[in-house]
């Protein structure tokens, strides 16, 4: 089985060795200092997170823990070239950009009937689905809908295959360990390895 770095070996490599990256080690520690005092802060648990924005789930359930993985696994590129033309969503309402439109849409999708964050759909959904779903409330679609409908597929394959066709068992079987869950996914799910060759 492959070997993944942790993120700590891989910044401290980038920083030992970039020459165009560099790393302010007062800052990172502030940064570091900041956020271990807020830590045990509400707003950082189960409750603050809940109330954080209106489109996160409200129950503390294996469906919210699928759902949470499901828009981190399409969390990524929602870049417009111009402000004024890019991907929205409209839900209940409100017209959402950005991370927030994938929210959207999939609270959409939800409210539709359409099971989107169970892993035995998204593991097979066709391209047009995924169109489908993630349709854009203007004429800007969602970026990268091919690479989106890919990671779907194999990610909810890997869910059937490896655990149980629920993100849970994962957390689960991490422990109550972030560095756990982190190798869980790294190991198990390619497109979370966010990999460059240097040099």
């Amino acid at each position: 089985m492959e070997v993944f770095p942790s993120p700590l070996e891989s910044a401290r490599f980038i920083a030992g060795n970039s020459k165009d990256v560099s790393v302010d080690e007062e800052g990172a520690r502030r940064v570091a200092e900041s956020l271990f005092d807020k830590a045990s802060a509400a707003e950082f648990g189960l409750a603050g997170w809940k109330s954080l924005h209106e489109l996160n789930p409200r129950a503390a359930s294996e469906e919210a823990v699928d759902w949470v993985f499901l828009v981190d696994t399409l969390n990524f590129s929602f870049w417009s070239e111009q402000e004024e033309q890019k991907y929205m969503v409209k839900y209940k309402g409100k017209t959402y950009s950005g991370y927030w439109s994938l929210c959207a849409a999939v609270n959409r999708a939800l409210d539709d009937g359409i099971p989107v964050t169970s892993a035995s759909y998204f593991a097979t959904m066709t391209l047009d689905q995924v169109r489908h779903v993630f349709r854009s409330d203007t004429e800007v679609p969602i970026p990268l809908i091919e690479e989106r409908h890919q990671v779907l597929n194999e990610s909810g394959t890997v869910l059937l295959e490896k655990f149980g066709g629920s993100f849970l068992t994962c957390v689960k079987m991490s422990e109550k360990s972030a560095q756990k869950l982190l190798r869980l996914v790294l190991e198990n799910f390619p497109s979370y390895r966010d990999e460059a060759v240097f040099e």
